[in-house]
């Protein structure tokens, strides 16, 4: 578990978003970036954790780059900003028990063609 935890935290996302797309994959969680809707100057994204493990993930949150965007409402959980980073840590415990997927996501006003979210990582913690 321990080289899993260190697998995870060395994990940047950083890759084009297309409609639904799996950026990153550990043998304990994995990370899907879904752009639910893409309106002409408004969208919403959808990150679906899903614990792959036969064991309860530790406590961890996610972060992201939001790009052009103005973030309205978040999901499933509460975010902090320390610009031009979000973080945003999930509303139960953070602890995901194994085959278990968590959502979170957001919907925002869209200001430029950089809309889509950069630089994902989870980040496990004693929150």
């Amino acid at each position: 578990m321990e080289q899993d935890k260190q697998d995870l935290l060395a994990t940047t996302l950083s890759a084009p978003v297309s409609p639904i797309t799996r950026i990153a994959s550990t043998n304990m969680l994995s990370v899907e970036i879904i752009i639910q809707s893409n309106w002409d100057n408004r969208l919403c994204v959808l990150f679906r954790v899903t614990n792959n493990s036969e064991n309860f993930a530790p406590k961890w949150k996610l972060s992201f780059i939001p790009g052009q965007v103005q973030i309205d409402q978040i999901w499933n959980g509460t975010f902090c900003l320390q610009p031009p980073t979000i973080t945003i840590t999930p509303e139960d415990s953070g602890m995901i028990a194994p085959n278990q997927v968590v959502e979170i996501g957001y919907s925002a006003d869209k200001f430029g063609s950089n809309y889509e979210p950069c630089d994902v990582k989870l980040i496990f913690s004693d929150y």
